[in-house]
């Protein structure tokens, strides 16, 4: 049993579907962007939520548009916020890597690629 507000019906499939369709359009708009957006764009989920409560058809999927945009944006910045420690840059640092099952040791970084210590 299911409650529902008087005059207002649920999302058919067709909606659920475009909604769908558009979180993943949210999530490529993003990919298109020379730079992150800013995430004061949220605040955009306010007016759309209380339009997808009044019209699902039309509101829904602009929720999940602005969601998919937004979830892509959080997620991006995230990732890109790690940073090497301070007391790291400028280090030489032993790297190890697998090959073909074969390990192969470097002593620096800086040797493997040919630059000079001193630079």
């Amino acid at each position: 049993m299911t409650a529902s507000c008087p005059g207002i019906s649920p999302p058919g499939r067709h909606v659920i579907r475009l909604s769908v369709l558009a979180f993943l359009a949210g999530i490529l708009l993003v990919q298109q962007l020379a730079t992150l957006p800013s995430l004061a764009w949220a605040w955009l989920l306010l007016p759309l939520a209380l339009a997808a409560w009044r019209w699902p058809r039309f509101g829904l999927p602009m929720v999940f548009l602005l969601a998919g945009f937004l979830w892509v944006t959080l997620r991006a910045g995230s990732l890109l916020a790690d940073r090497l420690p301070s007391a790291l840059e400028g280090a030489d640092l032993r790297v190890e890597a697998v090959h073909a099952a074969e390990r192969v040791w470097f002593a620096s970084v800086s040797s493997v690629i040919g630059v000079p210590s001193g630079a």
